[in-house]
């Protein structure tokens, strides 16, 4: 956790001090993740009846954007990020049926350093963006339950060997609509991790997200 805090001060000590050199805008989002774990274990888990799906979770924070010229920027970016996944449903255990719901909590302190490309208009502004990501983690935790007839049992699950980094891919598009001296931003973006997030997993994360930010000019 230290590690995390250090960073964050780190990068806002820079974004601070590049509001003295630097035109472009500084900005909070927030929004929503619809996260997953890509996998290539899924047909271990389908034996069991095991389908992992979507988890929703939030994600807030900022941004700077450096502006280079009319139609390019950089634009580093600080957000808190929960993914994850989850499943539930129904299965035979030994010939008992059973109902099961598993949840993996999975949240990040998430850098990406995006490469804008802008569409610049009167009143609406378009870009399409790209660019890598690290991540550090500051929560890993799932829990799983079982209920039969008469019973039921909710277990902790240890997330110890998550990694303590993840890494990947960020690209997605966003719309600015002027209003007095800044602008509401519409952000619709996809998240590709690169690498696992455990040893000896061959999971990944991912999630599509929804952002609305303000950005102050």
């Amino acid at each position: 956790m230290r590690k995390v805090f250090s960073t964050i001060t780190v990068i806002a000590l820079v974004l601070l001090v590049s509001q003295v050199v630097y035109a472009g805008g500084f900005g909070i989002k927030g929004g929503v993740n619809f996260a997953n774990l890509s996998t290539l274990d899924d047909e271990e888990l389908e034996a069991f009846g095991i389908n992992l799906v979507t988890k929703t979770g939030g994600i807030f924070g900022f941004f700077y954007s450096f502006d280079l010229n009319r139609n390019f920027a950089i634009q580093p970016e600080v957000y808190y990020s929960q993914k994850g996944t989850q499943s539930s449903g129904s299965m035979n255990l030994f010939g008992v049926p059973i109902v099961y719901s598993l949840s993996i909590n999975l949240d990040y302190i998430e850098i990406p350093i995006l490469f804008k490309y802008k569409f610049p208009a009167q009143k609406i502004n378009f870009a399409l963006f790209a660019g890598p990501y690290v991540a550090l983690k500051a929560r890993a935790e799932g829990t799983f339950t079982v209920a039969g007839s008469g019973y039921e049992e909710s277990e902790d699950l240890d997330l110890e060997e998550v990694k303590s980094t993840d890494f990947g891919l960020t690209f997605g598009a966003d719309a600015a609509y002027k209003i007095g001296k800044g602008c509401i931003i519409i952000d619709l973006r996809y998240s590709l991790g690169l690498v696992e997030i455990a040893d000896g997993s061959d999971a990944k994360n991912s999630a599509f997200t929804l952002m609305l930010g303000f950005a102050f000019k």
